[in-house]
């Protein structure tokens, strides 16, 4: 197990420090002694930001901003630790990569609805 320190952005504005527990299963994290699940770490990452976002927070790290997703590959090999900072019409590269539990500015942290829409926009020019 891996614990990481992570700041979240509270509704009134104000910071606090989070630990969250990174179970060796890739598949689940824990934050004050609850535990998300996902089929693996960003979709579990993903499920603490959502009981995050109820509460108007919002948590800074590199999972959460608008153009990070991992690949098929990074979630299925990888647990999904790593993921691509994706820009509509680039091409991504290994160079892209970064740990979803890195820190990253809150003006780049987005929500989980963003996000997800944000990822569909970059699939489509696949499905086509």
């Amino acid at each position: 197990m891996e614990i990481r320190q992570v700041e979240v952005v509270k509704r009134d504005g104000s910071i606090e420090s989070v630990s969250i527990e990174i179970a060796d299963s890739v598949d689940a994290i824990k934050v004050d002694g609850k535990v998300y699940k996902g089929g693996d770490l960003f979709w579990a990452l993903m499920s603490y930001r959502e009981d995050l976002e109820r509460e108007g927070s919002a948590i800074c790290c590199q999972g959460a901003r608008l153009n990070v997703w991992p690949s098929g590959m990074s979630s299925s090999m990888g647990g999904g630790r790593l993921a691509y900072v994706y820009v509509i019409g680039v091409e991504v590269s290994h160079d892209d990569l970064v740990d979803i539990f890195d820190p990253a500015p809150a003006s780049m942290v987005t929500s989980v609805a963003a996000q997800t829409a944000y990822h569909d926009r970059f699939c489509e020019r696949f499905r086509k």
